[in-house]
């Protein structure tokens, strides 16, 4: 029983009460953990439940049964939270089905996993019984949604060139978003209108190296000021799987871009696509027009390199140089 969007799953939990089982698995953690606040939210203060959480891993022959046949003293219920959903034993998951089949009176059950359904019979069963959203990271077209409430829910305002320097930066990493928002609204205070301006000084620092102009530097096809760059900004203490994020994400973009380009699509289109905006439209058609379209295999090749060597412990001045160097040889 899939759930189809975020929006949807959230009305589930907030509308929910004894008897239901939920599942949030998929890699997007940040969704997962806001659900699972919801949940809680929803269950202890709400509801009067008590919040019961357990590793499925760890679960014994009969303890899911218990736990969910159990009546309280001091409580109207049980919410039991079961994290890593796919490790479900043959017994506990027998138990789960019987209690579904049978009706749970007095509790009720959210089970997450990072995991997705093709990875696990556990998850593929679940999904097929009861409510069931997986958490992947947004579209492009979904990024402006969530900058909004996401800022709104931090108390600040963004004017149109702060939204779309925080949809560049955070790529579709919404822990990224959420985490840059944080720092917006502690830096400017609650009620504070933030521009470009606000969003450059936070996030990159007063007199510093700016990710956006490494963004710039590296698609302009400048490689000498592209490399001084990411070398200041790792040593400012940028991650550099951050850098290499923000350098994917906008490499998408201008791909993306290319295509409608190639096409015969404009500036409509392009936002269609990308999500761009002004002024990043006008850069990104700018370096589509520039992207040698026999090199996109390539830069592919490089990322992906990227990745796997910095998570292996590679060097980080000559993983950025080598991306760098197969970045900007994709420009003419």
């Amino acid at each position: 029983m899939k759930v189809r969007s975020y929006r949807e799953m959230e009305h589930l939990i907030s509308s929910s009460g004894a008897g239901t089982v939920l599942v949030a698995a998929g890699p997007d953690l940040y969704q997962s953990g806001r659900l699972q606040e919801a949940a809680v939210g929803r269950y202890r203060s709400g509801l009067g439940f008590d919040v019961l959480r357990r590793d499925a891993g760890e679960l014994e022959t009969g303890d899911l049964k218990r736990m969910l046949q159990e009546g309280s003293l001091f409580f109207s219920g049980h919410l039991l939270m079961i994290s890593q959903a796919q490790k479900l034993g043959k017994a506990s998951m027998e138990e789960l089905m019987e209690s579904i089949r049978k009706g749970i009176q007095d509790s009720a059950v959210l089970l997450t996993s990072g995991a997705v359904p093709r990875e696990s019979s556990v998850l593929r069963k679940l999904e097929s019984l009861v409510p069931f959203y997986i958490c992947y990271e947004p579209f492009e077209k979904e990024i402006p949604g969530w900058i909004s409430r996401i800022s709104s829910e931090e108390g600040i305002r963004l004017d149109r060139e702060a939204s779309g320097l925080l949809a560049q930066y955070s790529g579709r990493s919404l822990q990224r978003l959420a985490d840059a928002l944080t720092r917006l609204a502690i830096y400017h205070g609650g009620g504070s209108m933030v521009n470009g301006r606000g969003v450059r000084e936070v996030l990159s620092g007063r007199g510093g190296a700016d990710i956006f102009q490494l963004g710039d530097l590296v698609f302009g096809g400048i490689r000498n000021g592209a490399l001084d760059c990411a070398a200041r900004l790792i040593s400012q203490g940028e991650e550099p799987i951050a850098v290499v994020g923000y350098l994917h994400s906008t490499w998408q973009k201008v791909v993306a871009a290319a295509d409608v380009l190639d096409r015969g699509g404009g500036k409509r289109e392009v936002t269609a696509a990308t999500g761009a905006r002004f002024p990043l439209l006008d850069r990104l058609i700018g370096y589509a027009d520039s992207l040698r379209r026999n090199s996109i295999a390539e830069a592919a090749e490089a990322f992906a390199r990227a990745d796997y060597e910095l998570k292996t412990g590679g060097d980080v001045t000559v993983v950025m140089a080598g991306l760098i160097f197969a970045l900007t040889s994709a420009s003419r």
